[in-house]
């Protein structure tokens, strides 16, 4: 008479990942066993960078809880801990743990923090004041060695608490930034003048920002209004990253002109920029006298600008913007690359 079997117990993804890892037989837990810390943690590395960086904490989590000895290798290796992530409060005490274990290799942080409860929101997803404060706190102590920084904040009324760590620092390996804003305030100072503008040391002269750093390759300015970027905002940028290969301003919006904004000099990019994107939103002219004749110059900042050594250059805009462009734009000389789905400015 054959007894029915007892069900067997199932297991835990979590479990079975484990029991594959560490082995299920003598041999296996051997091999394990011999394998040398420095080539475990080469596999764990390549592993890595199969994944998007939010799930850097889960991977690195799940190593760990596999045996003490994956657990001990992991931590010591600290090329493992070098993606900052923070999109949420509860991601903080992680990134702060990241921090601390990726001891002096270079950083990649990506931060997104919202501010207010106006943005349709849930109330979940919102930073405290201390959580923003902390955040900042944390990142400032740790710029100096940060690779590559992607910030995204809700609103400028509350940018002050990034901006008043961050103007002084010196980030001296930065290669790649990307800010941005969510909604801009007429009555806040420009975000851009806190982070992105030059700011000069009082002793030597020498530029203490972000985007005052020979190695940034880099430069993304996302959600950016025209009125919000100024003529010395831009030529700072080009005189303090000499080395600058990629630019990109996407939802460049509503632009004023007037007398004195003829009277402005051309600026120069770096002979090192290669590649420009800009997105012209509908806002760029819209209700603008100057788009009256075709004669009219455009008196945003890309009107002042010459870019000798372009390759690349890509200008999309919204489809109302398209159907109220008053005179084709020629291809400048030497671009190998273009994309002009809209344009009004006089780019060169």
């Amino acid at each position: 008479m054959n007894r029915p079997k007892a069900p067997r117990s199932k297991l835990s993804r979590g479990e079975r990942i484990r029991r594959a890892a560490t082995g299920s037989t003598a041999i296996n837990r051997t091999a394990n066993e011999l394998l040398p810390n420095e080539l475990l943690a080469y596999i764990f590395s390549t592993a890595l960078i199969t994944l998007i960086p939010k799930r850097h904490k889960t991977f690195l989590a799940l190593v760990c809880s596999i045996c003490r000895r994956w657990r001990d290798v992991a931590i010591e290796a600290s090329e493992l801990w070098t993606t900052i992530y923070i999109h949420h409060q509860k991601h903080i005490p992680a990134a702060e743990i990241f921090l601390k274990r990726s001891k002096t290799q270079l950083l990649d942080a990506d931060i997104e923090v919202t501010f207010d409860q106006n943005l349709m929101l849930p109330s979940r997803q919102v930073f405290s004041r201390e959580s923003r404060l902390r955040v900042a706190e944390s990142m400032s102590a740790h710029l100096e060695r940060t690779r590559t920084l992607s910030l995204s904040v809700s609103d400028t009324l509350d940018t002050e608490t990034f901006s008043a760590l961050y103007r002084l620092m010196s980030i001296p390996h930065l290669v790649s930034l990307s800010i941005d804003v969510g909604r801009w305030s007429p009555s806040a100072s420009p975000f851009l003048n806190s982070i992105c503008s030059s700011h000069s040391n009082e002793n030597d002269g020498s530029p203490l920002s972000i985007a005052s750093s020979s190695s940034l390759t880099r430069l993304e300015l996302t959600s950016l209004a025209s009125a919000h970027l100024e003529y010395k905002d831009v030529r700072n940028i080009f005189m303090y990253s000499p080395s600058l290969e990629t630019l990109i301003l996407p939802k460049f919006g509503r632009s004023r002109g007037g007398d004195q904004e003829e009277n402005w000099p051309i600026i120069f990019a770096p002979c090192s920029l290669r590649s420009l994107a800009v997105h012209l939103e509908y806002t760029h002219a819209e209700d603008d006298e100057f788009w009256s004749t075709a004669e009219s110059p455009c008196p945003c900042i890309l009107s002042f600008l010459r870019f000798p050594n372009l390759e690349y250059l890509e200008v999309v805009g919204e489809s109302l913007l398209q159907s109220q462009s008053q005179r084709p734009f020629q291809r400048p000389i030497g671009i190998k690359n273009a994309t002009l789905a809209a344009v009004f400015c006089a780019i060169s």
